[in-house]
This record gives structure tokens, C-alpha cells and sequence, in this order.
């Protein structure tokens, strides 16, 4: 147990700065618009005490690239009154002025007070929208939370926000399996909010389906959220996350896990999940969160778990600086990550020049050298 609340220490004292984000297209008062909601977690920001309160300082930086032309803008913000050490999260939306077309974007967000930063990238399709007959983006949330990568382990408390447009009255219908629901439109812009509740699935996704029609002409709008991520499904992908925590944690419930059946993969991942949840109270559990949030990091950019940066990156997480060589005379790349607020560091060498890096220092680390 004492080896677990050193790797959970580690997990709630990264320096990374932990945000979630949502794009959509919506008509503003100049016309088309990208709205980037954004939730940010306080707990990873540096608090300011002035006073009696604890305040806040961020910046998001938001890129466009399309057609090898690149725009982009930056928003300084300042949170006053927070609590120190209380759970919060910060809601934040950015608006730009946007034409329709496919563009790469490029999120950052910078903590003012100490210079760390966390950037994401993904593709972003704008379409066209009508002021006189249309429907915005989805923006999907669970229990006021956005909803990332549109996947769920369940689905309990979802939430859709869009906007209709009409220039006329209209009716509106919005259907998520079993649930229907209908509402009539007034002329301009009507901000609708559904919390579908849904009590039988045929799939392990819903499709939400939103339709305005007026005088004999119809406008739709389709979404899917993915319930209980892909990580349930696929066989392989499961067993992989499931492995990988042996190096976190030291229990035979594990192999509960990895014998379950696809069924009751979901339930049994929830319930492994909110042993170790350590704001129980909340909706969110963040140890999971940084979980899944590590192993996606080092399956995509790391080679896996199983080598030596995956395995440190996954039990240690980000380091507060990287320090690489790529190029140097008489001897192979490197990199040495460090990690200030525990006094560590991690030595990598490209020992053959192939572009695999192998951990030199600390030598024969063990995960578990403090059990």
C-alpha cells in the first residue's frame, strides 16, 4: 500500500497542465464562428495567494493551418478567488471568426505564473451554416464535463448543447436510441440543451440525431458518442491497458480484469477504478483520467509500454524538462528527462542509432524499488 500512495503522489503532482476541449461551428453576430470549449483543471495551475484568495493566470493560444496558410491568436486570462486545494475546474470558451474548409489545429495552454504549457493538436472540419435554416455542432458533456474523443464508459448523464437557426417557426426533434423529444422553434436563435435518458442499448454507441423542418424542408444534424471507450471491445487493446498496470499497481485484482469477459469488462473497469478514486464524492475520478491519459501518450509518441521510455513515462509521468541530443559528435543521441520535485532523472541512449532508446540510468530501475 505505501507504493501506491508514492506512484498516486506522483500521479497529483505532475506538472502538466490537465485541459479538455470540444470545437464546434455556431452562427455569431459577424457570421460563421469556431467556438473552442475548453474545461481546465485548476489543480494543475499555479495558485497566487493575494490576500485572503488564491488567483490564477493562463493563456490559450489557439493555431489554424489551412491550405499552408496559418492564422492564430492568443487569450490572456486571470481567475480570482480560488480556493487552495479545493477541486475545481475552470470553464472557458474561445470564439474566431472562421470560414468553412478543413484546417489543422493547434490548442496551447500556458500556465502565466510558472511557463509550463500543454499543447494538442487534431484535424477540425468546418461546414456551412445558414442563419435562416440550420444547426450548429454538437457539444457533448457528461454531468457538465465535456466529453473527450466523444467516447463514455457509460451512459449516464450525457448532455448535448446545439444551436437552431430559423428565420421562421419551426419544430424541432432530437432522438438518442429510445429517447424522442420535440420542441417548437421562434424565429432567431434558440440555444437547446438535451439530457436524453436512455434505458435500452443495442450497440455500444448512440447516435444522436437533431432535425428542425419548416414549410416541407428539413435540416439534420447526426452525432455518435462511443460507450465504454474502444478499449472494451477490442480484445488485445484491453489486455494491453489492463498489463500495463502492473507497474502502478501490486494486486490480484488485475487478473480479475484480464479474465473478464467483454460484458462485464466495463463494470468491473468502473468498480477497479473507484477503489482507488480519490475524490469519490465528484463525477470525475482523476487517477483514472491520468491513467488512460499517460498510456494513449506513450502508445502513440513512446513505441508502447513496454519500452523503457513508455515504462518511465507511465509510472513517472511528464518530466519537468527533456533534455535532447539528437546530434552529437563521437557518441549516440540521448536524452535526459528530469523530474525536480522528486530529485530524479532518466538517461536514454539510441545505443544502436535506429531511433530506440534504452535507460542506462538509474540502472536495472525498478518501478517497485521503493516497495
Amino acid at each position: 500500500m505505501y507504493t501506491f500512495f508514492l506512484i498516486f503522489i506522483s500521479f497529483l503532482t505532475l506538472p502538466e497542465i490537465d485541459f479538455v476541449y470540444a470545437p464546434g461551428t455556431f452562427i455569431g453576430d459577424k457570421g460563421l464562428e469556431l467556438r473552442v470549449f475548453l474545461n481546465i483543471d485548476v489543480g494543475k495551475l499555479t495558485l497566487i495567494k493575494e490576500g485572503e484568495d488564491f488567483n490564477t493566470a493562463y493563456s490559450i493560444s489557439i493555431i489554424l493551418k489551412k491550405d499552408n496558410r496559418e492564422r492564430g491568436n492568443i487569450w490572456m486570462k486571470k481567475i480570482e478567488g480560488l480556493a487552495y486545494g479545493a477541486k475545481q475546474t475552470l470553464y472557458d470558451t474561445i470564439t474566431i471568426d472562421i470560414l468553412p474548409g478543413c484546417y489543422d489545429m493547434t490548442i496551447i495552454i500556458s500556465d502565466l505564473n510558472s511557463q509550463k504549457s500543454m499543447e494538442k493538436k487534431s484535424e477540425l472540419l468546418v461546414d456551412s451554416l445558414s442563419s435562416d435554416f440550420s444547426i450548429s455542432s454538437f457539444i457533448l458533456g457528461k454531468y457538465d464535463n465535456l466529453i473527450t474523443d466523444n467516447a463514455v464508459t457509460n451512459i449516464d448523464g450525457i448532455s448535448c448543447y446545439l444551436e437552431v437557426y430559423s428565420d421562421k417557426e419551426a419544430m424541432f426533434y432530437f432522438t438518442a436510441e429510445d429517447y424522442n423529444d420535440s420542441i417548437s422553434i421562434t424565429p432567431g436563435m434558440t440555444p437547446i440543451t438535451m439530457k436524453p435518458v436512455i434505458n435500452k442499448l443495442t450497440n455500444n454507441f448512440v447516435t444522436l440525431t437533431a432535425v428542425i423542418r419548416e414549410d416541407g424542408k428539413s435540416f439534420e444534424r447526426v452525432d455518435t458518442v462511443f460507450i465504454g471507450s474502444t478499449i472494451f471491445a477490442d480484445d488485445n487493446l484491453y489486455k494491453s491497458k489492463i498489463n500495463a498496470l502492473m507497474y502502478i499497481f501490486d494486486t490480484p485484482k488485475l487478473d480479475t480484469l484480464l479474465l473478464a469477459k467483454p460484458e462485464k469488462r466495463d463494470s468491473l473497469w468502473g468498480a477497479f477504478w473507484k477503489f482507488y478514486d480519490p475524490t469519490p464524492e465528484t463525477d470525475r475520478n482523476e487517477l483514472e483520467d491520468e491513467y488512460l491519459a499517460r498510456i494513449n501518450y506513450v502508445e502513440n509518441y513512446l513505441g508502447g509500454w513496454q519500452t523503457d521510455m513508455g515504462r518511465v513515462w507511465l509510472v513517472m509521468g511528464m518530466p519537468d524538462e527533456i533534455d535532447r541530443h539528437p546530434f552529437e559528435l563521437e557518441v549516440w543521441a540521448y536524452e535526459i528527462w528530469y523530474y525536480y520535485s522528486i530529485n530524479e532523472k532518466f538517461i536514454f541512449y539510441d545505443t544502436h542509432g535506429l531511433g530506440w532508446y534504452e535507460l542506462i540510468y538509474p540502472e536495472n530501475w525498478n518501478p517497485w524499488r521503493s516497495k
